[in-house]
């Protein structure tokens, strides 16, 4: 059954409930003549119809939507539960959100996601609250209806730990500022001692250094970034956290690389996420070698070592850890 017909059942369970509120005030001697014909009150009636119209509802039921049980009595006529106004507002907004796409045949996909994940927030779904245009549009290349249900469960985990994570820094940070506060002013003066202390900005010049002297005698380590057409969102996003990682780890070697990164496209997904992270102020400022141009057009191909798994050579690159320093073992 689609949500018009449920929006109707709701109707009609509605009209039943008022409908036995009425019986309920009338006169007692309409009341006994019922009683005589059908042995069945008249609100007991309208319960045993309520309680098989509830069947037909009980698995559309969600745990933020709940459907009111009207109970009646002799004596006092009231209702004891609540309304169904949570579930028929659900109902109707998705009955109004079909009804417009049937009028709007031109709609793009991305409007018809958006208000998807809207109506299965309303539902009490497990889906984000937030959700930018990229996602919704890798949400609308999914094809079927459990992938998207899947992608959108991620999104949902993937925003409740940023949630998280940035209440425990707001946590800290405010402890932090407590624990400065209750310090003495004497104490925040430099104790005199005869260690040179090491300021984080003096090592950033020191790091920056060596980069800069990597892109001129450094050894060339190059990445070829023209597989993201064949990559997903979630891939990408993954390769792009992992070349960040190594970019941090050479920039803090002793001897680091110079690194390469090649056909890197100005309007492609990974320079965008790259700039994304970085943020385009730092990301100008990285020394490392950036551009468009394939590896083969950056160095002779028989200067290249090409490190893939499709290779028909093998590359042994050996691992291994002593405790003593013995010599010829590799």
């Amino acid at each position: 059954m689609d949500a018009i017909c449920f929006y109707r059942v709701a109707r009609s369970i509605e009209t039943a409930a008022a409908f036995s509120l009425k019986y309920i005030q009338a006169d007692e001697k309409k009341k006994e003549h019922c009683n005589d014909k059908c042995g069945v009150s008249v609100p007991q009636q309208l319960m045993m119809f309520l309680r098989s119209c509830s069947v037909a509802l009980r698995c559309f039921r969600s745990p933020r939507v709940s459907i009111r049980v009207f109970s009646s009595s002799r004596s006092a006529g009231k209702e004891s539960a609540l309304d169904l106004d949570s579930w028929k507002t659900v109902m109707r907004s998705q009955a109004l959100r079909e009804e417009s796409h049937s009028q709007s045949p031109s709609r793009s996909a991305l409007e018809d996601n958006r208000e998807l994940v809207e109506m299965w927030h309303q539902a009490g779904k497990f889906v984000p609250r937030n959700i930018t245009d990229e996602q919704l549009q890798d949400l609308a290349r999914l094809a079927t209806r459990s992938a998207k249900k899947k992608y959108l469960k991620f999104l949902a985990i993937k925003e409740s730990h940023k949630i998280s994570k940035k209440e425990k820094q707001e946590r800290k940070k405010s402890h932090t500022e407590t624990f400065k506060e209750s310090v003495k002013e004497e104490d925040r003066e430099l104790k005199n001692t005869f260690l040179l202390r090491f300021w984080s900005s003096s090592a950033d010049r020191v790091q920056s250094w060596r980069a800069a002297q990597a892109m001129r005698f450094g050894q060339p380590l190059v990445y070829d970034m023209s597989y993201e057409q064949h990559m997903s969102r979630r891939e990408m996003e993954n390769t792009v956290a992992q070349l960040m990682e190594s970019e941090g780890w050479n920039r803090r070697a002793a001897d680091p690389f110079h690194l390469h990164f090649c056909g890197l496209q100005p309007d492609g997904a990974y320079l965008h996420e790259l700039r994304r992270r970085y943020g385009s102020h730092t990301w100008d400022q990285l020394l490392i070698t950036a551009t468009e141009r394939t590896h083969l057009e950056m160095f002779p191909q028989q200067d290249l070592v090409y490190l893939t798994a499709d290779s028909k050579q093998v590359l042994q690159v050996s691992a291994m850890t002593v405790s003593n320093i013995q010599k010829n073992l590799s």
